[in-house]
């Protein structure tokens, strides 16, 4: 999108348009990437202090529609096998998605997983406070398993539910771990 066209044309928010028939117009927000004066990718919002909406730009087209996040969504799919999108607009269509989708969930699960294996090297990660629970720090599901089998007693590895069955043990499914009552 370049910007002198966006001046030139100054669009107004369609949301705004339709549900109070007012023009108000629409202010470049946040550019991630930027050529010249061509925007790459970022952020248009409506000047409205009542509606705030915003709107992506993604290959330098605005995407300027009514209903931003029902387009999103309703686009979903195409929009997230694309690797190379900024953090901004990867939020917004993680805000579209909305929850429970796969792709929220995707988000969450990496985003855990990140955290629980890499954030003890975050140098603006707390230091882990005594008392507190070992799952609210980094390293925390380590530390929840450590303490489970701490307090479970001595553990066999079973490779079947049956012979757990038998043995009148319960079995931890997630590490495939038999516990001793």
């Amino acid at each position: 999108m370049r910007l002198s066209h966006f001046e030139t044309l100054a669009p107004v928010c369609p949301r705004c348009r339709l549900e109070t028939a007012q023009a108000h117009p629409l202010a470049v927000a946040a550019v991630e990437q930027q050529i010249g004066e061509q925007i790459i990718e970022g952020v248009i919002h409506c000047s409205n202090p009542a509606c705030q909406l915003e709107y992506p730009i993604i290959d330098g087209i605005p995407i300027i529609v009514p209903n931003i996040r029902q387009y999103l969504a309703d686009n979903l799919f195409y929009l997230t096998l694309r690797s190379d999108l900024s953090p901004t607009v990867t939020s917004m269509l993680g805000d579209a998605a909305g929850p429970g989708t796969p792709f929220d969930s995707n988000r969450q699960y990496l985003s855990t997983y990140t955290w629980d294996a890499y954030g003890e090297y975050d140098p603006e990660e707390p230091e882990p406070q005594p008392g507190v629970s070992p799952g609210a720090s980094p390293g925390g599901a380590q530390g929840v398993l450590d303490q489970t089998l701490k307090e479970q007693g001595s553990w066999s590895h079973r490779p079947h539910c049956c012979l757990c069955r038998q043995d009148r043990r319960k079995r931890f499914s997630a590490l495939n771990i038999c516990f001793r009552r």
